[in-house]
């Protein structure tokens, strides 16, 4: 508003004066020099901002860019997963549905799997303080549970009963009981 203010005195230079009434104030009329610095900063503030514009467009195009290339590998992927598929579904279909799986050559007999399991969490609940075997212990199922008790040592497996809630130990000791002498080794 001052720019145009000032700019439209300055072309007023030339015309007629109109007469001012004496008690009127005389309109201020800024120095060349004002006028001159707030001209430079307002062209400065016109040209940051035109800067600001170019880096924030050099920025959207480099994103689009990326983001264009990460579309085209996706679709990459899309294409090798469909053509992935449709090999495995050729696949599924040439194998007759009632057929066996295939043996697993030299895989040892699944009991002989199980046993080694159950070894690994008696171990296991070996490794821990009672409280927390006890509190594991608790939550398996009866028969695992039966069967890791029976391949752990009578004294760790007793500390381990100790600190159940007695009516699982009950349970659990029972069930161990009745467990064939073959099942139970420490």
């Amino acid at each position: 508003m001052k720019l145009v203010t000032i700019l439209a005195l300055a072309l007023a230079v030339d015309a007629p004066v109109p007469p001012v009434a004496p008690d009127a104030p005389a309109p201020s009329v800024p120095a060349a020099p004002a006028l001159r610095d707030e001209l430079r900063a307002a062209a400065k503030a016109r040209s940051d901002e035109r800067a600001q514009i170019d880096r924030e467009r050099r920025e959207l195009a480099a994103e689009r860019a990326r983001l264009e290339k990460l579309a085209k590998e996706i679709e990459a992927a899309r294409a090798a997963l469909r053509d992935e598929t449709a090999r495995l579904e050729a696949a599924l279909a040439r194998k007759p549905a009632d057929a066996p799986p295939a043996p697993v050559p030299d895989a040892p007999p699944r009991s002989e799997v199980v046993a080694e399991r159950v070894d690994t969490l008696a171990r296991a609940l070996r490794g821990m303080r009672p409280e927390q075997a006890a509190l594991v212990a608790a939550r398996l199922d009866e028969p695992l549970a039966v069967r890791v008790l029976a391949r752990m040592r009578p004294a760790d497996g007793g500390a381990v009963l100790a600190r159940m809630e007695p009516a699982r130990a009950a349970t659990l000791l029972d069930a161990l009981a009745r467990l064939p002498r073959e099942e139970a080794r420490p």
